[in-house]
């Protein structure tokens, strides 16, 4: 311990005189104080089997620029320091940003300016070819265009294809509205079928849909109807699920539940509940899909076992399901 500590103190009285050179001849030429060296920058890399959590953050900040500044210099150079995306700095430029530290953009900007491994100072490729931390933040800016360019061109495409397609689309509904064809409502609106356009009867496509959502929730009022983890479950004999949960302004700009099959053999129900779930293995989910499958009801999954979102297991990838908010 005492030999790491006046190594630690050597490190610092290099770094504040820029004696990285020196740095690296007393390295290829002082065996013990090179893995002296090698055991102070495992003790604090996260990526490293011999982290030290309080170790690291015993140290002052003075000792975490110094041993930054110096690891980067030797990463590159010296075989033993050179590390690539498990390199020890990330893990001291965090704790610095933990810390608030004054002076981390000045930190920062000089680990570019001086590496020689890419992965430095973050631990990631991204930026790999810039000099400074001005170039770095320009990267970013620019990145963050080129996705936003890339959704808007997007929804210009989407738009477009709406000018061709709308005119079916609402045809397609006023049919789908007559056969009463539920599962169709929500990808003919998506293309863009007119709900202001008025029907035969002289009411809009947009309120007969709500006529006829109504109408099937007059039919599930008879239907078995439980509480499971304050959301309103209701199974009827035509299949349709409904879902009701309390409407907040969280609530409202994310998805609130998924319905997949109750199924665990891997198939294509499973496949995509286990995107959903904790444990794929869980026997209680297992329980869940079985009771579901015998009893011909749909079950929510308890949050501990769904903690991405809520899901629903149903008897069936046919069963409708939507979510109204009240």
């Amino acid at each position: 311990m005492q030999l790491l500590e006046t190594t630690l103190r050597q490190l610092v009285a290099i770094d504040k005189d820029s004696y990285y050179a020196e740095l690296v001849q007393k390295i290829t030429a002082d065996k013990e104080f090179t893995a002296a060296v090698l055991t102070l920058s495992q003790r604090v890399n996260r990526s490293s089997y011999y982290f030290d959590q309080e170790y690291l953050q015993s140290l002052s900040e003075e000792e975490l620029l110094a041993l930054a500044r110096v690891l980067t210099w030797l990463d590159g150079k010296i075989k033993g320091f050179t590390l690539g995306s498990v390199a020890p700095v990330p893990s001291l430029i965090n704790e610095l940003r933990l810390r608030d530290y004054k002076y981390y953009e000045t930190l920062v900007d000089w680990v570019f300016k001086n590496r020689t491994n890419t992965y430095l100072p973050f631990g990631s490729l991204f930026g790999a070819d810039v000099k400074s931390l001005k170039e770095y933040q320009i990267l970013i800016q620019e990145n963050k265009l080129r996705i936003q360019k890339i959704e808007l061109d997007a929804e210009f495409r989407r738009l477009e294809k709406l000018k061709h397609y709308y005119p079916k689309a609402t045809a397609d509904l006023r049919n789908a509205i007559r056969r009463n064809d539920f599962m169709a409502y929500e990808t003919l609106i998506t293309k863009g079928a007119e709900l202001y356009a008025m029907d035969s009867d002289g009411k809009t496509l947009d309120e007969k849909i709500g006529y006829h959502f109504t109408k099937k929730n007059n039919i599930n009022s008879k239907s078995n109807v439980e509480m499971q983890g304050g959301i309103r479950v209701c199974d009827s004999t035509d299949q349709v699920l409904t879902i009701r949960v309390k409407a907040t302004e969280d609530n409202c700009n994310r998805i609130d539940c998924a319905a997949i099959t109750a199924r665990y053999d891997h198939g294509f129900g499973w496949s995509q509940l286990y995107r959903f779930v904790v444990d794929k293995e869980d026997q209680e989910i297992k329980d869940i899909c079985d009771w579901v499958n015998t009893n011909n009801k749909s079950s929510l999954l308890p949050p501990r076992l769904s903690n991405i979102l809520q899901a629903s297991v149903t008897p069936s990838v046919k069963k409708m399901f939507r979510i109204i908010y009240v």
